[in-house]
């Protein structure tokens, strides 16, 4: 994985700031931007495996952009309903967001 590094440091960051955020009821997004769609299904895929308790299935995002920076129509609307509800206190599984 060419991030990794820059993953688990990332990672343990937002560790201690879900630590430190808990007691404010608030919780903190890991949010990775990457060059390509393949590199942001492979960090999506990476942080789903390597940190499974935190990053699986619905609680990690993954948003494709097209070449001007527009989201794919295919990911609208999943990124506009993770905007509306990601500080919701009945959200609690958004974790982090790869585009």
């Amino acid at each position: 994985m060419k991030y990794r590094g820059y993953l688990v440091a990332g990672v343990e960051r937002w560790r201690e700031y879900r630590e430190q955020l808990t007691a404010l009821k608030k919780k903190p997004i890991l949010f990775v931007m990457l060059n390509s769609t393949e590199e942001a299904d492979d960090v999506g895929d990476w942080l789903r495996t390597k940190y499974p308790e935190d990053f699986c299935a619905e609680k990690t995002l993954v948003i494709h952009t097209n070449k001007t920076g527009e989201i794919t129509k295919k990911d609208l609307e999943p990124a506009r309903r993770l905007a509306r509800e990601v500080d919701l206190s009945e959200n609690p599984s958004m974790h982090s967001l790869v585009c």
